[in-house]
């Protein structure tokens, strides 16, 4: 069965936070968009490139996942490398089809799914590959989960709501600097696990430079403290003080994605 190794191969735990930020976003702005319009309209077309992101990076990290992660259908045999590239190739036309043809798409839309596109192969594929440099690597990752996300579906689903004649909320600047800061913390953390394989593949890594722990220390610290200022000041939820403490006492990568959720789930509160 070959369902498996692609579902393995989306990366789940990344799909999951592109399905669960944009109707969290699309709800902050106060547009009250219909579901079905919203979902065919940016969630299944973001969703898609989600996969082709992804995917393109695994096809080109396998001597990497080898090491650190066998697990990975590439690193791991089960998904064929052809197999792996039909799957983005198509995840990447299908995305950029559904979102120019969509009646409902708009030109923030159209941009971020673009940009999302193309910061992706940049980091990823040669010659490039920004991801060799920590720098570039979070400068990627800030731009595309923590501005150009936010702002794409907040504009859209406010062009959404001009035609049903509702008003958007100025919340805006506010989203975009929160997850701007989770996005660097996921940054600085991603790459804690693959310290060796990096070393040994010519990628440096902010825990190569500044050590595992120190990392992990500098993450959380700016994490917490963005997000009880955050709780205060901007969404005013006690569900984010509480994911702030959770991701503070647990070291795992995967209690960093979990707060992410709840960071955006809080914005239904």
């Amino acid at each position: 069965m070959i369902v498996k190794p692609l579902l393995q191969f989306s990366r789940p735990h990344t799909m999951l936070g592109t399905l669960v930020s944009v109707p969290c976003i699309s709800h902050s702005s106060g547009a009250g968009v219909m579901p079905l319009g919203l979902f065919s309209s940016a969630i299944l077309p973001s969703l898609l490139m989600n996969a082709f992101i992804v995917g393109i990076n695994q096809i080109h990290d396998i001597p990497i996942d080898k090491i650190s992660k066998p697990h990975l259908p590439l690193a791991a045999g089960t998904l064929s490398l052809l197999s792996g590239s039909v799957f983005c190739v198509t995840c990447l036309f299908l995305s950029l089809l559904i979102t120019f043809l969509h009646p409902l798409s708009s030109s923030p839309l159209k941009w971020t799914i673009c940009l999302s596109a193309l910061v992706g192969y940049l980091y990823s594929c040669p010659p490039f590959r920004l991801k060799r440099n920590p720098f570039s690597a979070a400068l990627c990752i800030v731009f595309v989960r923590g501005f150009l996300a936010n702002w794409g579906f907040y504009e859209h689903s406010k062009t959404l709501s001009a035609i049903g004649n509702r008003v958007a909320k100025p919340l805006l600047l506010p989203l975009c600097i929160h997850f701007s800061f989770f996005a660097l913390s996921i940054a600085l953390e991603k790459d804690r696990p693959d310290m060796v394989a990096d070393g040994e593949n010519g990628i440096q890594t902010f825990s190569q430079i500044l050590g595992k722990e120190e990392v992990l220390f500098l993450s959380r610290t700016l994490l917490l403290t963005s997000q009880m200022v955050s709780s205060f000041l901007l969404l005013k939820s006690p569900a984010l003080i509480f994911a702030s403490l959770v991701m503070h006492l647990s070291p795992s990568y995967k209690s960093l994605w979990r707060g992410f959720y709840a960071s955006y789930l809080s914005l239904l509160l």
